[in-house]
């Protein structure tokens, strides 16, 4: 898993109205859609194209599955910014997809103009790095943002294996460990509305204990859980 990172000065402040992250995301998936779709009148689960298409590919099929782009999106997001301030923004690739670099330095070097919601920026950085991928043994988690389902291990291991699958990767199931659940709550999201589909997120959260140790990647744990996790859902607390 690789992990990008944004700096831009704001260099006269600002006050977004809108979730930064979720509006940047959204920005640069429907990017993509612009510079890789050439039947824009065919819906994607239809179009005779969509298995060579790399937005039905890094969207995992338009947002059916999980897609391999994700942005870090916590729960209470700065809006306000001072004179000369640093927004930070960060995504994760899940596996080896080289291509967002280049995608992502053409969105804030060109495709944005140097403005945000209405204010100016100037890029400071863009770095790559590697995600630490060892393992850290746990037998509890909280689930604090939405997640599809309380089945927690079936969520796990279906999108692991997606990931194994379509981005190459190589984590291990989970087992199908004694699962104590509690204080389940019933969670939404803010939705996000792209070029293709609008997703509201919408499910739980709740308290995981297991009946013994369970080995959870670390980079896992930054990104969550789930088919939500792309834009902040599925946040995992140890």
């Amino acid at each position: 898993m690789k992990k990008i990172e944004i700096e831009l000065i704001l260099p006269q402040g600002a006050l977004f109205y809108q979730n930064i992250n979720l509006f940047i995301y959204k920005q640069y998936i429907n990017f993509l859609y612009k510079l890789n779709c050439f039947v824009v009148d065919q819906k994607c689960c239809s179009c005779p194209f969509s298995k060579e298409c790399y937005y039905y590919h890094c969207t995992g099929e338009n947002f059916k599955y999980y897609p391999n782009i994700l942005i870090e999106n916590p729960i209470f997001t700065q809006a306000i910014f001072q004179k000369e301030e640093v927004l930070k923004i960060s995504f994760f690739i899940i596996g080896e997809d080289i291509k967002h670099m280049n995608y992502i330095k053409l969105f804030f070097q060109s495709y944005l103009n140097q403005k945000i919601q209405g204010y100016f920026f100037y890029l400071k950085n863009i770095n790559m790095i590697d995600c630490n991928q060892k393992n850290i043994s746990l037998n509890h988690i909280m689930i604090s943002s939405c997640i599809k389902t309380t089945h927690f291990t079936d969520e796990y291991n279906q999108m692991i294996n997606y990931y194994n699958k379509h981005y190459l990767t190589q984590y291990n199931n989970l087992s199908n460990y004694m699962v104590d659940i509690k204080n389940i709550k019933h969670s939404q999201q803010e939705g996000i509305q792209f070029k293709t589909k609008k997703i509201v997120p919408r499910g739980f959260t709740y308290h995981i204990s297991f009946n013994k140790d369970i080995n959870i990647p670390l980079d896992i744990l930054y990104i969550g859980i789930g088919h939500f996790n792309f834009i902040g859902g599925g946040e995992l607390e140890t």
